[in-house]
Order: C-alpha cells, then sequence, then structure tokens
C-alpha cells in the first residue's frame, strides 16, 4: 500500500495549500509526521491537524506544565494541551532522554556552574508584594482572560529576569574567569528594562534602547568580548548576517531573549549563559538543547546559569517558593552534569541558606 507522508510545521497548517492538498488525499493513504509537536495541543491549531490514518508526533518536550507563572499558558483547565495530543497522536510510544544522548554520545557532555544572584531589598519587597497579588487574583479567576492576574505575574517575570545583581556578577564572571576560547557562545537574556518601572509593552519586539538586553550585551563587550544582538528586532537577512559572523568566529557571541529557543541549529556553541530562564520545563529543555548538540572538536560544552533567590533575611513562602523552583531547574542540570559533585555542593549551599532539603526537590 502506497501512503502520501506529510512532515509539517505550524504555520504550513494552516495555509490554503496544505489544506487543498489533504482535501484530494484519502485519510487512509495520510501519514502525518508533526514535527515539534508539542505546539500541537493549543486549541487553534489542533482543530487543523488532518484526519490521517497514521500519526507520528516528534518533541524534545511534548507536555508543557502550566503554572501561575507562565501566564501566556494557562487554560481554564491545564491538562487541556496534554489531553489533545494524546487524543490525535495516542499514548507515548518512545523516549529517548538525555541520560540516554550523553551516554551514547549523540549529545555533548556539560560542565554545570551556578551562580547565586540576590534580590535587592526592594525588588524583595515588590516581588513578596505581588507575590500576595498574584495569590488573590487566582482564587478569584486563574483563566488567561484574567487581566489583573496576567499583569501581576508579568512584573513578577520581570523582577526575577532582570534582578539588578545579574550585571555585576556577570562583569565579574568574565572579568575573572579565563576564557581562552570566547568563539561560539550564547547569553540568553531577560525581556524588556532593567529596573522595577512597568514598561507593559516592552517585549522582544522593541524598539526601545536601554533594555536589559542592551545593558548585559554592554558589560559583555566592556570586557572584550564581540557579540552581537540576535532578536526577532533584525530583519530575516540581518539575522542572517549575523548568524554566518558567529559561525565563522567573526563574532564570539550571540546575545538573545527567546528566538533561539527553537529551529535554530548552531552545533558549533560551546557555551551559554543563562541569565533569564522561566520557571517551565520547555524553555531552558531547548536553551540546554542548543549548547549540547555534537560538532567535530567540541569534546565538552559549559553552561552558566544565574539562579535567583529573595534577600537572604528573607524566610517567607513565597521567597522560599522562589528558591525551591529555581533550584528545580538547577538540578535537572546539576545531575547529569559531567562536575556532577561541585555543581551539587552549590546547589546544596544554596538550598540549605534558605533551610531547604535538596534531596525533597523533585527534577522536571
Amino acid at each position: 500500500v502506497e501512503f502520501f507522508s506529510l512532515v509539517v510545521v505550524n504555520k504550513t497548517l494552516g495555509s490554503d495549500f496544505f489544506q487543498n492538498a489533504l482535501s484530494k488525499i484519502e485519510s487512509e493513504y495520510i501519514f502525518f509526521v508533526g514535527d515539534e509537536c508539542h505546539r500541537h495541543g493549543a486549541e487553534g491549531i489542533a482543530q487543523k491537524l488532518p484526519d490521517a490514518r497514521f500519526r507520528l508526533g516528534l518533541s524534545a518536550t511534548p507536555y508543557r506544565e502550566a503554572s501561575g507563572d507562565d501566564f501566556d499558558l494557562r487554560e481554564e483547565d491545564e491538562n487541556l494541551p496534554k489531553d489533545r495530543l494524546i487524543k490525535y497522536y495516542g499514548d507515548e510510544v518512545a523516549y529517548y532522554g538525555l541520560h540516554d544522548a550523553l551516554l551514547d554520545g549523540v549529545l555533548t557532555p556539560y560542565n554545570y556552574y551556578l551562580n547565586v544572584i540576590y534580590l535587592t531589598i526592594e525588588e524583595t519587597d515588590a516581588y513578596m508584594e505581588l507575590s500576595k497579588q498574584i495569590g488573590r487574583f487566582l482564587s478569584i479567576d486563574k483563566g488567561p482572560e484574567n487581566g489583573a492576574l496576567n499583569n501581576a505575574i508579568r512584573k513578577r517575570n520581570k523582577i526575577v529576569a532582570n534582578a539588578e545583581g545579574k550585571l555585576s556578577a556577570l562583569k565579574n564572571l568574565l572579568a575573572e574567569s579565563q576564557f581562552t576560547e570566547k568563539s561560539y557562545t550564547l547569553f540568553y537574556v531577560g525581556e524588556g528594562k532593567p529596573g522595577l518601572d512597568d514598561d507593559d509593552d516592552l517585549r522582544e519586539y522593541s524598539e526601545d534602547e536601554d533594555t536589559q538586553l542592551d545593558k548585559v550585551a554592554g558589560v559583555i563587550k566592556a570586557e572584550g568580548w564581540k557579540v552581537s544582538s540576535f532578536t526577532a528586532k533584525e530583519s530575516p537577512k540581518d539575522r542572517q548576517k549575523i548568524m554566518n559572523s558567529f559561525t565563522d568566529g567573526s563574532i564570539d557571541g550571540l546575545v538573545s531573549m527567546r528566538v533561539l529557543d527553537e529551529g535554530i541549529d548552531i552545533p558549533k556553541c560551546q557555551r551559554a549563559f543563562i541569565l533569564a530562564s522561566s520557571r517551565n520545563s520547555r524553555q531552558f529543555i531547548q536553551r540546554r538543547g542548543r549548547i549540547l548538540r555534537r560538532y567535530p572538536g567540541k569534546e565538552l560544552a559549559h553552561i552558566y546559569d544565574f539562579l535567583v533567590a529573595p534577600s537572604p533575611l528573607n524566610r517567607s513562602e513565597p521567597g522560599i517558593s522562589l528558591v525551591k523552583n529555581e533550584l528545580k531547574r538547577a538540578m535537572d542540570f546539576v545531575v547529569l552534569a559531567s562536575n556532577s559533585n561541585d555543581a551539587g555542593f552549590e546547589a546544596r549551599k544554596i538550598a540549605e541558606q534558605f533551610g531547604i532539603d535538596i534531596m525533597e526537590i523533585k527534577r522536571v
């Protein structure tokens, strides 16, 4: 029996050409392969998936947990995206994890370095107040249309992503560390402007200057690195030029927000500085994947993670929760790192400082 196989991305699903092509083929003869199928759990995309007899979904992170901090992901029932995926593709039939890939030599071994950043007293106070607001709003309505809740979550996320101490910590790290090789480095930063002032519309697409990305890029350049911004603000043509300069070694690194998270293959990358990461597993798994791709001569990758904690004097529930969530992400890196003993020691020190049992931290 002959089958008509389709491999699609999300933009293809809604195209007239795609829909017209499908209408001419009986579902009995369609083998549908959905790449990055984690996106197919969204209601709008799920409705456009073809009625194919055979279906195969591919994703490094098929199920994405919804949480109070991911206001763009919440649904009335946060299990709905997962339910839609299983309904269409069926249950998971094959799993190949990071541990397997490292053992098989498919991915590059890596060292993981923890850098703890303490919020200032002002940042800590603002974080705690926003946490109270979020709790009240969630008790009323946790749906994605709750504007007051979304606004409070966005503001609190910004405090963590753009914590003031990250700039000085990065400067010290770059100044003190002996980087004999600077090429092929990624820097992930937070969105918007630094500081506590509201910047409701200042996201990745902003034309404004003095963003967190600009600040971070300035620190890096001051330490003698040649870097370029790589965001959605640059045109596709300019991004290609920047990428060419990166891959041929003309510049040392790329400073980005989200545009490098998926769909860009740059196996030459040897190190990544994660100055901003959300608490959902997909983002940091995708970012880890950028740096662990195999490349001739690349024997070891290096990941520098910046964990945020409240002022050390603060032992409130929201503060402890913040540290636990940051450590949850960290432990997923720690356990498989080549320097897991050293990285684990640093993680335990952070946990003990806030009275947390590191053994109770559940990895993703």
